[in-house]
């Protein structure tokens, strides 16, 4: 049992970890100026074990949010505008996103 922990210990398995890690990563937190990821379900800040919580979904009013869109949002605050959103009631509409205090909201053009 000891040779396998020490196998384990002189791996280069935590090695590999930040590889795959530095290959996902999407932008700089907001909040603790670490990584974020990719986390699989969600984008993730890599100092949650410190205690940050920043987070943002794939998913926003059944619209799937792309990479390119989250680095927007983490770059320049804000997303061009995003279409195929869907409100509650199912009906499509268009709008940007906007990163204000770590959380989304939406940001509708004004029609003339």
């Amino acid at each position: 049992m000891e040779n396998v922990q020490e196998t384990f210990k002189n791996s280069d398995i935590k090695n590999h970890v930040k590889e795959i890690e530095s290959e996902n990563i999407i932008g700089t937190c907001p909040n603790c100026q670490k990584d974020v990821i990719d986390k699989g379900k969600f984008y993730g800040c890599t100092g949650y074990k410190e205690g940050c919580k920043f987070s943002l979904p794939k998913q926003w009013s059944s619209k799937t949010l792309t990479q390119k869109n989250i680095s927007d949002l983490l770059t320049k605050k804000e997303t061009a505008t995003i279409k195929g959103f869907k409100s509650k009631k199912g009906t499509p509409f268009n709008a940007k996103l906007k990163l204000k205090e770590s959380k989304l909201e939406f940001v509708f053009e004004n029609k003339k």
